[in-house]
């Protein structure tokens, strides 16, 4: 056999030594089940804050606010200007801030000003 294929050999070998297995990588059910739970649990979370916005948010709010997610345990309220901003301020102090942040397991409320909305 050549010197060269040899090393080559050797070098494979040593390389064959480091990888994992196939065994040690597991099987994806347990990933897979944990990320459903994570997802129902969020959908369930998102369900309960739209449903909770619609219910008690006053109209002329919903005109002028909207839900754009929940991440982090933060709800994230876009607002289309700085009066906005001032009449969701007053009304989540109010009260509603406490009642979107029960309805979902929110620690916070942050609002954006978007003048796209």
């Amino acid at each position: 056999m050549p010197r060269q294929v040899r090393r080559s050999i050797a070098a494979i070998e040593k390389l064959r030594a480091i990888r994992p297995g196939f065994g040690a990588a597991g099987t994806l059910a347990t990933p897979m089940n944990q990320l459903c739970q994570t997802l129902r649990r969020q959908s369930k979370a998102v369900g309960g804050l739209h449903d909770t916005w619609e219910r008690l948010a006053p109209p002329e709010l919903r005109a002028l606010c909207r839900i754009r997610g929940l991440a982090r345990r933060t709800i994230t309220l876009l607002v289309r200007d700085s009066s906005a901003c001032f009449e969701a301020d007053r009304l989540l102090r109010a009260g509603l801030g406490d009642e979107l942040c029960r309805a979902c397991g929110a620690a916070w409320i942050r609002m954006i000003v978007d003048s796209t909305i």
